[in-house]
């Protein structure tokens, strides 16, 4: 491999007729790339005074090394500026590590209202995980009450964004991120979001594959389409997807899951919980679903009928009404926290919206839609937006990064 690593000379680019393959081949092209590569190796040759045969192809050195810790990290200084302000200290008072430990009894008016903001970039991994993990010594899995904790980022995150996110900690990102996001969440709101002009790119993608892996709470928001296994092995999560690569689902046991865009071959593989809400514009949908496991049905349109599907019986059911109010709440959730335009045009139209959705449940086993876990939320709350939010109170602190 050393001797051929860096010869550009040696490559040269395949002519392919018009149509004869993906036309995603087709449009790639490299002449630029190799002309480039070769015209870098002459003028290296020709500055040292050596043949071009000899001018090193490649360079080799440590990249993409983790900061070391001790402050080096933003998720350091996140949860060291996040217990500044629990603890009291951006108000000059003294932290009572003591006290703070037993936290999770506490009045509203003791709760913390903390806003944080930075900029980030793919270097920094597991953001929001250490603050998890104090909040988790502190209160456990119960976390703080909603809207305790507010971060806002800006840019492009690196793996495993919001893993082990807590109930009363909102993280929403302005950018995209990679794979891994709110992975083993237990609680709380992820919301992805892209920048100003991008959103108008229908499909594209924010974030990369595994979503929600293992998650068994919290509500995940994502603006954009994202990758392959989505809500691998959720097991009480809520999410809002604009698309998904294959094996969507995969595993699933809890929760609740919107893609109001195309997904991937083999979704719902081994889905024995939860229900998944599919938006199938093109009518392919049920060739990419997986029917060893679910069955798929049409939602009931306005009048009330209800239509059969992949593996499903047809006919009416008793809950249909709460499918609809489920799915009309996370979407107008999903408007909310992340300006999707691409929801906001599905809700102006909602009779005809509805009808185009697959409802995905397992066979066996299956809970009515009211006693499904949708987040942290119950249907009542999805209804009237989050009623768990702490009202009122004083910010105490905002911190810029």
């Amino acid at each position: 491999l050393d001797e051929i690593v860096g010869r550009g000379e040696l490559l040269s680019a395949r002519a392919t007729p018009l149509g004869a393959e993906d036309g995603r081949a087709v449009r790639v092209d490299v002449t630029g790339l190799l002309a480039k590569s070769q015209q870098a190796v002459a003028e290296a040759a020709a500055s040292s005074g050596r043949s071009p045969a000899d001018v090193p192809r490649s360079s080799r050195q440590r990249r993409n090394d983790r900061p070391e810790r001790g402050g080096g990290t933003l998720d350091d200084r996140l949860l060291a500026d996040a217990l500044r302000v629990i603890d009291g200290e951006a108000n000059g008072g003294s932290a009572d590590q003591g006290a703070a430990a037993d936290h999770g009894a506490a009045g509203e008016h003791d709760l913390p209202h903390v806003r944080l903001r930075y900029r980030v970039t793919n270097r920094e991994r597991s953001l929001g995980s250490r603050l998890a993990g104090e909040l988790a010594r502190r209160h456990g899995d119960v976390g703080l009450p909603d809207g305790c904790i507010e971060v806002e980022f800006d840019g492009v995150a690196g793996q495993s964004f919001g893993a082990f996110n807590l109930p009363g900690t909102t993280l929403t990102l302005t950018g995209e991120t990679q794979d891994y996001v709110g992975k083993s969440m237990a609680g709380g709101v992820i919301a992805i979001r892209p920048r100003a002009g991008d959103d108008a790119v229908k499909g594209s993608v924010i974030a990369g594959n595994t979503l929600l892996y293992g998650a068994t709470g919290g509500s995940l928001f994502a603006a954009g389409s994202v990758g392959e296994r989505v809500c691998v092995r959720n097991s009480g999560a809520s999410a809002v997807v604009e698309g998904c690569g294959d094996h969507g689902c995969e595993y699933m046991t809890g929760g609740v899951v919107v893609v109001i865009g195309k997904t991937g071959r083999n979704f719902a593989a081994g889905m024995s919980g939860g229900v998944a809400y599919v938006l199938d514009e093109s009518g392919s949908f049920e060739r990419r679903l997986n029917t060893a496991m679910v069955a798929a049905t049409r939602l009931a349109p306005a009048t009330g009928a209800s239509a059969g599907g992949a593996g499903g019986t047809g006919g009416g059911r008793a809950d249909a009404a709460d499918d609809g109010r489920v799915l009309h709440a996370l979407l107008e959730r999903h408007v909310e926290l992340t300006g999707s335009q691409r929801a906001a045009a599905l809700l102006a139209d909602w009779r005809a919206t509805k009808a185009k959705f697959w409802r995905v449940a397992p066979v066996a086993g299956e809970l009515p839609v009211s006693d499904l876990p949708v987040g942290d939320l119950s249907i009542g709350d999805l209804a009237v937006g989050n009623q768990r939010a702490v009202e009122g109170g004083d910010v105490d602190a905002v911190v810029e990064r």
